[in-house]
């Protein structure tokens, strides 16, 4: 996962989804 689109998520949702992240841009 890229920090840039963790952030931007974690931004947008309100929570981190940083194994789904993992997943997507793996």
């Amino acid at each position: 996962g890229r920090p840039f689109w963790r952030y931007v998520v974690s931004e947008a949702t309100g929570c981190s989804n940083n194994e789904y992240f993992e997943e997507v841009y793996e």
